[in-house]
């Protein structure tokens, strides 16, 4: 079965994503193949009474899957492959993405849970993200190319399970990482995903890792305020020359 859930109504959602669905993963209940769409991201200038960052509060259930898709075509794949999950997927759209638009096939597909994208490839720095900010990297990219550096752009794709393997791999290569989160800082899904790069490619960092997230204070309503509060590809361009000219 699956449904959708509006994240205004937070509290019962949680309930209900949080409290009542991942046990039945479990035995003696045999598991429940429930997927959820829900609207994910900060913005729209609705203050904060619109759509929020919920993954890091959701990341942190065991038994949930989490996916994220970045563009069109990965909305198809990964939405399809949830869908035929026989364990509870949580399937977060940026409402801001809605009116995107590229090809994607006619044809049924589906992308793999747990398997990174690598937009591009580089040797300077490893960008690492998931969701509407993948593209805010690619923008970044494109500038630092200019300047002669050269970064990787990974695209997560799923949260849980997170493919920190093809983190560690590029890392290993670039030496160097910004992790660029839609969530505000505190407690994020980039606080996990630099907490797993320390665990296992410490030795390989000739630099701390870096975080770009939204801005830790409330919502901002003004358009251009709220630009500065979220992961842009002018702050995300900034960390890495930070981190590469260090």
């Amino acid at each position: 079965p699956g449904c959708f859930v509006n994240l205004f109504f937070f509290p019962q959602n949680f309930f209900f994503l949080g409290v009542c669905v991942p046990p039945f993963h479990f035995p003696p209940c045999g598991g429940v193949g429930v997927w959820v769409l829900g609207f994910w991201g900060l913005g729209f200038w609705v203050l904060g009474f619109g759509v929020w960052a919920v993954e890091g509060m959701f990341a942190n259930i065991p038994g949930l899957k989490m996916a994220i898709p970045s563009c069109p075509y990965d909305a198809k794949g990964l939405l399809a492959t949830a869908i035929a999950d026989p364990d509870p997927v949580f399937f977060l759209e940026s409402e801001r993405m809605l009116g995107d638009k590229a090809h994607v096939p006619e044809e049924h597909y589906y992308i793999p849970f747990g398997k990174a994208h690598r937009y591009r490839e580089g040797d300077a720095c490893t960008l690492v993200s998931f969701g509407r900010p993948v593209n805010f990297c690619n923008d970044a990219a494109e500038v630092l190319a200019a300047e002669g550096i050269e970064v990787e752009v990974l695209d997560m794709r799923t949260i849980r399970p997170l493919d920190i393997d093809s983190v560690v791999e590029s890392v290993r290569k670039t030496n160097r990482v910004v992790v660029v989160d839609q969530c505000w800082p505190f407690g994020g899904v980039s606080s996990e995903v630099i907490t797993q790069i320390i665990e296992h490619a410490f030795d390989h960092l000739d630099h701390q890792p870096v975080r770009v997230n939204t801005v830790d204070v409330p919502t901002p309503y003004a358009k251009d305020l709220e630009y500065a509060y979220l992961p842009n590809p002018e702050r995300i361009a900034e960390a890495v020359r930070g981190v590469v000219n260090a």
